[in-house]
């Protein structure tokens, strides 16, 4: 396989890492592994940013200058895919500020991968990053909560469910050169929602 369609599969140990079969299926349909620098349809894998049953994700890019999430994970062969899952409910979603822009998706022969706008940290982080627990008010956390409920509620609007609701399944925006959504909070991760 050539290194765009399959990542290397000798890594250093501290490099390292195998994706678990996706959620529904019992058992590995086979062991890939990403690295960082490997090449995926022309997304460069920079660093790894998440690792889990799912998958992985990392931050990836072009061009050297605009950064992206890319989340990868193995077919199984049931044809189950969370990412698939996740790439029709974001077709169907709003184009807006409360959720993550889809930039590409697709599948190559032993995996599937999804290339998202990059996010800052989810609120989980945020929260266990505070170095000071006065930093985030009463009326800040209002204020998150409330644009975490109004992502939910944009979603319900359009028929869908969540179903994985939890604080480190809303991040802040990132500051880009074409608008500022670092006082955004944003929901993701939609493998697991249901119309």
């Amino acid at each position: 396989m050539s290194k765009e369609e399959a990542p290397g599969s000798t890594p250093s140990a501290a490099n390292e890492t195998k994706s678990a079969a996706v959620s529904g299926s019992k058992e590995k349909t086979d062991e890939l592994t990403f690295n960082v620098g490997d090449v995926i349809n022309g997304y460069k894998l920079v660093k790894k940013i998440d690792e889990g049953g799912f998958g992985q994700v990392f931050k990836v890019t072009k061009d050297s200058k605009t950064f992206y999430a890319m989340k990868l994970e193995l077919n199984c062969q049931e044809g189950c895919s969370a990412i698939k899952l996740e790439i029709n409910v974001l077709n169907q979603l709003p184009k807006n500020n409360v959720f993550p822009e889809m930039k590409h998706g697709g599948k190559k022969v032993k995996f599937h991968y999804l290339v998202l706008e990059l996010l800052g940290d989810n609120l989980k982080m945020l929260k266990a990053r505070s170095p000071n627990p006065e930093m985030f008010t009463d009326g800040t956390w209002s204020r998150l909560g409330i644009q975490c409920l109004y992502a939910l509620k944009t979603m319900h609007d359009r028929g869908f469910v969540h179903r994985d609701v939890k604080p480190s399944n809303f991040a802040i925006g990132l500051n880009t050169a074409s608008e500022n959504r670092s006082r955004r909070v944003l929901l993701f991760d939609f493998g697991l929602a249901r119309k």
